[in-house]
């Protein structure tokens, strides 16, 4: 879903500049709204970010399981949030749902749609984030690239190790696997 805003760089601007248009920032996101009108946001690769625009709440999930990782990543977008004036800092809390946090985004003066605004910061903050997904699919590619087709000084062939009916540590031990 493509989100577009408009945001007017001076709000405070005379008459002379009130027929321009305003600055247009547009920008992709996987998002998609919930039965009851909550935009839920699936971008990250490990949280989902939903949005009530009634009650202007934020809420993150973990997309698996919680971990550190998971709370890092959830830890990161409330300090960009935070720091941006986007949510109020006293309301940022653990949720009591699977490991998720939650805060508040206050509510707007000067026309400002909190929406709008809160999607923007959002997508700015997956934009940073963006060298840190890049580095995780990078990873897992080279792993279950050595796992499929390991370097040749960590392989022997078939063969290459002669059968033998006892090898290694086995009969050297003892106790209850030492048949």
């Amino acid at each position: 879903m493509t989100i577009e805003i408009d945001i007017d760089a001076n709000p405070e601007s005379d008459n002379k500049k009130r027929d321009a248009k305003p600055e247009t920032i547009s920008f992709k996101m996987n998002a998609r709204r919930s039965l009851d009108g909550n935009i839920m946001i699936m971008d990250h690769i490990d949280i989902d970010i939903v949005y009530r625009p009634t009650s202007r709440r934020v809420l993150t999930f973990a997309k698996d399981i919680q971990s550190d990782v998971v709370y890092a990543a959830q830890n990161r977008l409330f300090e960009y949030l935070v720091t941006h004036g986007v949510v109020t800092p006293g309301t940022v809390q653990g949720g009591n749902v699977y490991g998720s946090i939650e805060g508040q985004v206050p509510k707007p003066i000067g026309g400002l749609d909190a929406t709008k605004v809160f999607m923007m910061s959002v997508g700015k903050f997956m934009e940073e984030e963006r060298p840190y997904f890049m580095y995780e699919k990078a990873y897992k590619e080279a792993e279950v690239e050595d796992w499929t087709d390991p370097p040749a000084d960590e392989t022997t062939e078939l063969g290459e190790v002669p059968q033998a009916a006892k090898k290694g540590s086995i009969g050297k031990l003892r106790g209850y696997w030492n048949v």
